[in-house]
């Protein structure tokens, strides 16, 4: 048997694994030289500035605060709050910097206490002293809240007409009210740490998803473009499994991969195979592929609607790696998706049944 063919997929995946790795233990170093280095306005060396709360959970919301004149407002307190009963509090500090922890993703209510403002320093739009805000995709969300005098806008011809535009202030202090993921007092290159370490791992979780999908492409010659729906069903059994009826979550990743396993079966057995067997062309199964897309689209909107849904498990304690704060289920998925990609480019290049 030829064997010499896997030969150059093993240097491709040696090569690019380490280009990974290289790329992995920059990133770290550059975090760590960024959190050793960052000094206060005295010259002396500063800890990274930390809330209780984020000790123990690396979900924040977190903001800076200036005048018209840009300069910092210091000993302003903002509190957050939510339905189960969660308040935390955070002031701003010397850089007019201010941040909160919380327990989990969720929606929270952010309330500026005005009584706190300095003398001569008012919001610039009074409706924005108490908003609604969401932690979803990322650890820290950032609320920004614009002072001074309110820009001169146009009559309307309903001059009773309530506000009802976009929350962006203009003028000198235009902000967008609210900001990207900004790790606290560390500056340009610990964000970028952080996003860095972030874009990693969630790029190792999409690597998971391509396996699937080149192998049907190696394989059929098709490309299935309701391939992405299929990885999002097996979210949605595990949403339901964990968060609808509260199972554990050692049952609810062995029902989430039992379903997904019937599910793909199921995908191909009805409607794939009987395709196969009349033969039909790659431009119709693209088509077909296309229109799976879009029904299975819309019936997981009509189960669970189209917002984001939070997951009611423990993501346990932060972990962190220079600047950046990483929760210990991400490292943990990040650690599984390393294994089963070596694992499955073992079983392509190595094995009798992959090659």
């Amino acid at each position: 048997m030829n064997t010499a063919g896997p030969a150059p997929l093993v240097r491709n995946a040696i090569q690019w694994g380490g280009a990974l790795l290289l790329a992995l233990l920059l990133t770290l170093g550059l975090g760590m030289a960024t959190a050793t280095a960052a000094t206060d306005h005295d010259g002396k060396t500063v800890a990274s500035i930390q809330q209780t709360e984020e000790e123990e959970s690396p979900y924040s919301f977190q903001g800076s605060m200036r005048d018209s004149d840009r300069e910092p407002i210091v000993g302003v307190e903002v509190t957050v709050t939510d339905e189960s009963g969660f308040s935390g509090t955070g002031t701003t500090d010397e850089s007019g910097e201010w941040s909160v922890g919380v327990p989990a993703p969720g929606t929270y209510t952010v309330t500026l206490n005005v009584d706190s403002l300095p003398d001569g320093i008012t919001l610039r739009d009074p409706a924005h002293e108490s908003r609604e805000f969401e932690i979803a995709t990322t650890a820290q969300q950032g609320v920004l809240f614009a002072f001074g005098d309110p820009p001169s806008a146009q009559p309307t011809s309903d001059p009773g007409e309530s506000e009802t535009g976009s929350e962006t202030p203009t003028g000198d202090d235009s902000e967008t009210e609210t900001a990207a993921e900004q790790p606290r007092g560390q500056g340009f290159m610990a964000a970028l740490t952080q996003r860095a370490i972030n874009g990693l791992f969630f790029g190792l979780l999409l690597a998971l998803g391509a396996i699937g999908i080149t192998l049907i492409y190696g394989t059929t010659g098709v490309s299935n473009f309701a391939h992405g729906e299929l990885l999002t069903f097996g979210g949605i059994v595990f949403y339901a499994t964990t968060t609808l009826f509260s199972l554990p979550i050692v049952a609810a990743i062995a029902i989430t991969l039992v379903a997904c396993t019937v599910f793909g079966w199921l995908h191909d057995f009805a409607l794939f195979k009987p395709l196969r067997k009349r033969r039909v062309g790659m431009v119709q199964l693209l088509i077909v592929t296309i229109g799976l897309s879009i029904a299975l689209r819309y019936f997981f909107q009509f189960l669970i609607g189209g917002g984001t849904q939070q997951l009611s498990i423990n993501r346990g304690a932060a972990i962190a790696i220079g600047p950046a704060n990483i929760s210990t289920s991400v490292l943990i998925a990040a650690g599984i998706s390393v294994i089963v990609l070596a694992g499955v480019a073992y079983f392509l290049t190595r094995t009798r049944m992959g090659k």
